[in-house]
């Protein structure tokens, strides 16, 4: 697992390498409403959940973004946006606050 964390003022991280079902974290130090989620390179679809939830490769909690598309998704917490992003191969992808 790698937790990457934006810093202050930044707004994304971008290219990050995803190893094959190991959970990656992306933190925002602000509360946001949307993230954008675009899963660049791989061959399965990066999952996506928020706050204190683990990700898991086709969890019902989760968000299914395909390789080669990006998605605006909503987020529901309080406080520091937590991103959490797992796929069952690897993968690239990158986040945005919108």
């Amino acid at each position: 697992m790698t937790t990457y964390t934006i810093a202050s003022g930044d707004v994304g991280k971008y290219e990050l390498a995803l190893a094959a079902d190991t959970e990656d974290i992306v933190v925002f130090p602000r509360d946001l409403s949307a993230v954008e989620v675009k899963a660049l390179t791989g061959t399965s679809p990066l999952y996506v959940c928020f706050g204190t939830e683990t990700a898991t490769v086709k969890g019902d909690h989760c968000y299914d973004v395909p390789i080669g598309t990006m998605a605006v998704l909503p987020v529901r917490t309080d406080g520091a946006t937590r991103v959490h992003v797992i796929s069952d191969n690897a993968a690239t992808y990158s986040v945005n606050a919108t």
